[in-house]
């Protein structure tokens, strides 16, 4: 809705698209949405998906597209660049970007070599694995605890927070039902303590046209400016090194010794 209001205040029309699933977006009745359009679910149906955009692009005559989607649904709009329009431009990262991006490992890995901070993670594909993993974590004096999650978007088991190193019983218990396989791998990421923010920025060509970051909060209604430089610093050094165009959102935890470490990436 922010996006939206800066978007008409530039004298743009605005056509917002959401899936028929959440018909009932609140910003759609925002005075400062011209049209509202709902599309095919992109998961279930993804050549749909992309055929309404198309088509919508070429009615509106649409000059930019900007994707404000959920993690799930990113590598998709990010596959709308294919279908639009010549004269309209996409703020979307590429697919190869996008999926790279929302890796948690492969994210870290990407950090490390534009010389930023992230908390060690490693990546995990079997129950086996997990287990071995464990197996070290328990052996190693004084280890501090690390989170046991998943790589892929889970909208559910996101929220366990489970952690490691922990009892093998307990361990068992929590993979019950779970899969872990090199296509749906996990990772096991050393557990950072302090205050939480989340960061979004649009950067063109590695310079950053737009950012903004804030506190997180349960509700994603509550966004206040803060403008820490030490995120900023951060998110300018990744986007700068890598050459990244797009909309990249990063969350971050700045630890009890001032470092801004980032934790994942929701492109």
């Amino acid at each position: 809705l922010h996006l939206i209001r800066h978007l008409k205040a530039a004298g743009c029309r605005v056509v917002l698209c959401e899936t028929g699933k959440y018909w009932m977006v609140a910003s759609r009745f925002s005075s400062c949405v011209d049209r509202f359009v709902t599309t095919p679910v992109p998961e279930k149906a993804t050549k749909e998906h992309l055929s309404s955009i198309k088509r919508l692009a070429y009615e509106e005559d649409a000059d930019l597209f900007v994707p404000v989607t959920s993690p799930l649904h990113s590598i998709y709009e990010a596959r709308a660049s294919t279908v639009l329009p010549a004269s309209c431009r996409a703020l979307a990262l590429s697919e190869a970007v996008t999926a790279a991006l929302d890796d948690k490992v492969t994210f870290a890995e990407l950090a490390k070599q534009a010389g930023v901070a992230v908390p060690d993670i490693r990546r995990v594909t079997s129950k086996s694995e997990a287990h071995k993993i464990n197996d070290e974590l328990r052996a190693t004096p004084n280890c501090v605890k690390h989170i046991f999650k998943s790589i892929n978007y889970d909208s559910m088991r996101r929220l366990d927070l489970f952690t490691m190193p922990c009892e093998p019983s307990a361990l068992d218990e929590y993979l019950e039902g779970v899969e872990i396989t090199p296509n749906a791998s996990w990772g096991v990421q050393k557990f950072v303590t302090g205050t939480e923010y989340a960061t979004c920025a649009i950067s063109h060509n590695g310079n950053l046209a737009l950012y903004t970051d804030h506190q997180t909060s349960i509700s994603c209604f509550n966004y206040e400016h803060v403008g820490d430089p030490r995120l900023k610093a951060w998110v300018t050094q990744f986007c700068k090194y890598h050459k990244i165009t797009g909309v990249v959102c990063i969350d971050f935890f700045i630890d009890t010794e001032g470092n801004a470490l980032a934790i994942e990436c929701n492109p």
